[in-house]
This record gives structure tokens, C-alpha cells and sequence, in this order.
């Protein structure tokens, strides 16, 4: 008889067969999540979050800020309307879309006066 086998019959524990897997035995494990983030309309937070940051960069920029900051405060507004989970992106897209607004409207204020 092999030394392991004897050890294993004092240990209770069985060898496998030639050929066979050995049985490992492991706690048992929740399944895989795929997502963190439910399955919800996400692209429009993440849309109107992005239209507050192009606003905010672009504040300097006459036609367009107002066109990217107009369609951020829509965008944040509808999907704060519709309650859906991800509030914390369009509030911070409508927020972004208020201060690139307000710098906008300083910056042309600041142009109206200068050249006055």
C-alpha cells in the first residue's frame, strides 16, 4: 500500500481513480453579477453629463455653449422627471450646464463692455 493512501484512509479521505478530477471541496458562491449599474436609461444621465462638461469647456465659444448648455439642462431635466436612478449624473449635468451658462453670460458681458 502507497504512504498517501494510507495517510488518506486514516483521514477519511478517498483518492480518485486514474483518470478522474479530484473533488475539491469549496463554500459555496454567490453567481456572477454582469453589471453593477441596473439596466435603466443610463445614456441619458451620462449625455446630459457630458453636454455639461463640452458646455463648460467650451464656455468661451458664443453659438455653441449656448446650443450644448440648453441641451444639458433638457436632457437633465427629462430624466429627472422620469425619477430614474442615476440623479446624481444629471444633477451634476445640470449643474454643469448652469455654470457653463453663467460664464458665458459674463464672458459676453465682459466683451459687450470692453467694446463699448
Amino acid at each position: 500500500m502507497d504512504p498517501y493512501e494510507k495517510a488518506n484512509e486514516q483521514s477519511g479521505q478517498t483518492t480518485p481513480m486514474p483518470g478522474q478530477p479530484e473533488e475539491i471541496n469549496m463554500p459555496h458562491t454567490p453567481p456572477l453579477v454582469r453589471s453593477a449599474i441596473p439596466k435603466s436609461n443610463s445614456a441619458q444621465a451620462a449625455i446630459s453629463l457630458t453636454l455639461g462638461i463640452f458646455a463648460l469647456v467650451g464656455f468661451m465659444i458664443p453659438g455653441l455653449n449656448l446650443i450644448l448648455s440648453i441641451a444639458g439642462f433638457v436632457q437633465s431635466i427629462s430624466g429627472l422627471v422620469k425619477k430614474q436612478q442615476h440623479q446624481g449624473l444629471e444633477i451634476a449635468g445640470l449643474t454643469l450646464s448652469a455654470i457653463a451658462l453663467f460664464l458665458s453670460f459674463l464672458y459676453y458681458l465682459f466683451l459687450l463692455f470692453s467694446i463699448l
